[in-house]
């Protein structure tokens, strides 16, 4: 809604991308998103890549299993960095949505790996994606991102 504060637009952001916490990505790797926040002109979330365990084997031995893979990294998305034009929504093959966000150079979102309990050094990108429930919801997100970049730009921060 256009008529929407940048206030009441982050608060939806933050609901909504919410909602659509754990997919997958390829066969046997999944990709959990939390601890979402929107506030300023910044949304804020961890994203967690898992991907299987992994199997080897010895000669004669059965296959065994161990851990599997994790890697962690905390973002931020810059809403008054993003290209509103760049800022898409499509159905995926499995029936969710996915916004797609660009900016104009690579300070749209910044990346912290996570190493434990730590931040490494951030890097800096020209874009991302997040997931949504559905194609809808996915528009949706990509339009109230839209707006709020909008409103960042103007300085409603």
């Amino acid at each position: 809604d256009t008529d929407m504060s940048l206030e009441e637009t982050l608060a939806y952001l933050s609901k909504e991308l919410k909602r659509v916490h754990t997919f997958d990505t390829a066969p046997g790797q999944r990709v959990r998103i939390d601890n979402v926040r929107a506030e300023g002109c910044s949304i804020w979330f961890r994203r967690t890549f898992v991907q299987p365990a992994l199997m080897h084997s010895n000669p004669g031995d059965a296959l065994s299993e161990y851990s599997s893979h994790r890697r962690r990294e905390v973002w931020a998305v810059k809403l008054a960095a993003l290209d509103p034009s760049k800022v898409k929504a499509g159905k995926l093959s499995d029936g969710t949505g996915q916004v797609w966000f660009f900016g104009s150079d690579r300070k749209a979102a910044e990346v912290w790996p996570v190493y434990g309990e730590r931040l490494g050094q951030p890097s800096h990108n020209i874009g991302g994606y997040l997931r949504a429930k559905d194609e809808r919801a996915a528009g949706d997100i990509a339009a109230a991102m839209k707006h709020a970049a909008g409103l960042c730009r103007r300085g409603s921060n």
